[in-house]
């Protein structure tokens, strides 16, 4: 760390408790341009849109919002991203990058949204619905029915052999409330298949097909209710073992001994939703599927106090005969905006201790031990995750899937005494902005930033740069100074803007540029999760005397970033991993400057921000801030 983002750690205190981050906690969704901007004024609130593939073949595919990669190889469903309101553009694509279908939403403050790609081919389309995700009543849950059968005219849906709706390919019904429990579902003559629903949740289900299908699969999408506001709360999980091919035992939960169960027949491997409550002492008594405290005998109970802000996850294990109950506590600290927590629990022997990398072959959580919890910050985004034995970690020992939205906790388990299992889920959990420091402005002094007249970074150097230093979202003015001159001086700054900076907005790169016309421009971090095998690349324009900025890849003569203007960045560009040179020529083609033979390592995002003076040679040259989501 140079010096002055270590002086900047020794004043932080005397602007905000938080504390500095490390680059590899960051992470961004999309790029903007490179100054800072208040949202439009269209965007009056936030939405959150999810994402599914129930086609009829089922094969991987991309998903773009608004010409951005939300996910990569989808093959199931990505849990909600959080988006602003307004009008928004969803294509969905092959890995290759050929678009399958596309539509328009339009998302309303505080709305939960799935698009869904369905059919084939084609008949490939995108299927909209608004979520009703309200809390149903106790015990009951929410569920709509679509018809996804390529090619088939309108058809009954049956539920328990009654009709339900009727409904044409790609129409979807209308979403009721039932009793949480085991349906026989089935369109049209087809076969029934069993569904599980269960309580205090919402439900779609799709019957994907074409029409020369014997029967139609179900894929059932899923989801938790909007939660009273607060962060006490608890919720259970089942993972009592039973001997294989036997039948496996539900559990039913009662709390301060209320008569009627705050969660029924809670299922091997099946998370509940979570209930808020005050702080304060809870006594929760665990019943089999069957019995109650009406005369029957509870297989664990205990007694504890949730305290303000505390998360619990209770977990049943054991065997029937002798069931436990184990607690582990959420980390509800706030992320850096666009980042989620992942959190893993290791509840398995069969592998005592592992590592997680990713589909990127970045090691996440290096171990987890065998009872453990394990957690870091990661780029928000889906990921296909390698379990490696923690003491050799090229040996593979298992693998899962865990949809990491940013803004959430993604906590990952993985258990099972027979053979390795995993689930996952998500919850919110509060986003902090986040912004960062450089210093390109040759001939200029070191320089000292403040933020609504508080010193947050002290002395910092030409061609230095900072850590990401995290904020509180608000109105911000900005002061530059020359380093150690302070306003009480009475010497004016040489800059002064005002930022506003929220947590829905991206991590911003605050870069000093100029002498005689000095400026302080920002430049929106995209660091969200990088495509397999691709490195992430930006250029800024920082060199005096020349009027305009190409990019060009030497080996290909293709034109990477367009003409740039002093102080402008180009887009983020998503590139092969490889070495490459990249020549910088002036608005006529003369090449002034090259980078030769630079390796871009996958799943790294780099920013290149290109310094000198025309005038000099000697003075050209590069600030490279590497990252690695």
């Amino acid at each position: 760390m140079n010096q002055g983002a270590s002086i900047m750690r020794k004043h932080l205190q005397r602007f905000i408790s938080l504390c500095l981050i490390g680059i590899i906690a960051l992470t961004a969704f999309g790029a903007m341009q490179s100054h800072v901007e208040a949202s439009p004024e269209t965007q009056t609130g936030v939405g959150f849109i999810r994402f599914a593939n129930a086609t009829v073949t089922g094969g991987d595919v991309d998903v773009y919002l608004d010409n951005r990669l939300i996910a990569n190889k989808l093959f199931n469903v990505v849990g909600y991203f959080t988006f602003y309101s307004g009008d928004h553009t969803v294509v969905f694509t092959t890995p290759a990058g050929a678009e399958i279908a596309s539509a328009t939403l339009s998302l309303a403050n505080a709305t939960r949204m799935t698009a869904t790609l369905i059919g084939a081919g084609a008949d490939s389309q995108v299927v909209v619905t608004v979520d009703n995700a309200a809390p149903p009543v106790r015990n009951l849950t929410r569920v709509a029915y679509v018809n996804a059968v390529q090619g088939s005219g309108d058809q009954d849906i049956r539920v328990n052999s009654e009709s339900v709706a009727s409904l044409g390919f790609g129409e979807v019904s209308e979403a009721a409330e039932v009793v949480a429990g085991s349906y026989s579902v089935a369109l049209g003559s087809s076969p029934a298949s069993d569904i599980v629903l269960s309580p205090g949740r919402y439900y779609l289900v799709f019957f994907v097909g074409d029409s020369a299908s014997p029967a139609p699969r179900i894929v059932q999408l899923t989801g938790r209710p909007y939660r009273v506001s607060g962060t006490n709360r608890f919720r259970f999980m089942n993972l009592v073992d039973v001997p294989e091919g036997a039948e496996q035992v539900t559990y039913d939960v009662y709390v301060n001994a209320d008569p009627i169960a705050v969660y029924a027949g809670i299922r091997y491997g099946e998370a509940t939703n979570e209930v808020v409550v005050t702080p304060g002492n809870y006594t929760f008594e665990v019943y089999a599927t069957g019995t109650s405290p009406d005369g029957g005998t509870p297989v664990v109970t205990t007694t504890l106090d949730i305290a303000e802000d505390q998360s619990l996850f209770m977990l049943l294990t054991g065997t029937p005969e002798a069931v436990s109950l184990d607690l582990f506590a959420d980390d509800l600290t706030p992320v850096p905006v666009n980042t989620a927590r992942l959190q893993v629990m290791n509840l398995t022997s069969i592998i005592p201790n592992f590592g997680l990398v990713s589909q990127n072959g970045i090691t996440l959580i290096e171990e987890v031990s065998q009872g453990s919890l394990a957690s870091a910050n990661v780029p928000g985004g889906l990921y296909d995750l390698t379990l490696v034995d923690a003491s050799d970690p090229s040996a593979t020992v298992g693998r899962a899937e865990v949809n990491a939205p940013a803004g959430s906790i993604a906590t990952l388990i993985i258990y099972g005494t027979d053979r390795q299992r995993w689930t996952w889920f998500n919850e919110p959990v509060e986003q902090v902005a986040s912004v960062r420091f450089a210093h390109a402005a040759p001939d200029s002094p070191s320089l000292d930033f403040y933020l609504n007249g508080d010193l947050v970074l002290n002395n910092l150097n030409y061609l230095d740069f900072t850590d990401y230093l995290t904020l509180s979202a608000g109105s911000y003015e900005l002061t530059v100074y020359p380093g150690d001159v302070t306003p009480a001086e009475g010497v004016e700054p040489i800059w002064r803007d005002q930022l506003t900076i929220t947590a829905n907005n991206f991590p911003l790169t605050l870069v000093a540029l100029g002498t005689d016309n000095f400026r302080v421009n920002a430049f929106a971090d995209n660091i969200e999760l990088i495509p397999l095998d691709q490195a992430r690349v930006r250029f800024i324009h920082a060199v005096r005397n020349v009027p305009g900025m190409s990019v060009i890849n030497s080996a290909s003569g293709d034109v990477l970033a367009g003409i740039l203007a002093y102080g402008q960045g180009s887009d983020n560009l998503n590139l092969n991993a490889n070495t490459r040179t990249f020549n910088f020529s002036d608005g006529q083609g003369n090449v002034y400057y090259r980078i030769e033979s630079f390796e871009l390592v996958k799943g790294n995002y780099y920013t290149f921000i290109v310094v000198g003076d025309a005038a000099d040679p000697t003075t050209f040259g590069y600030i490279l801030i590497q990252v690695q989501p």
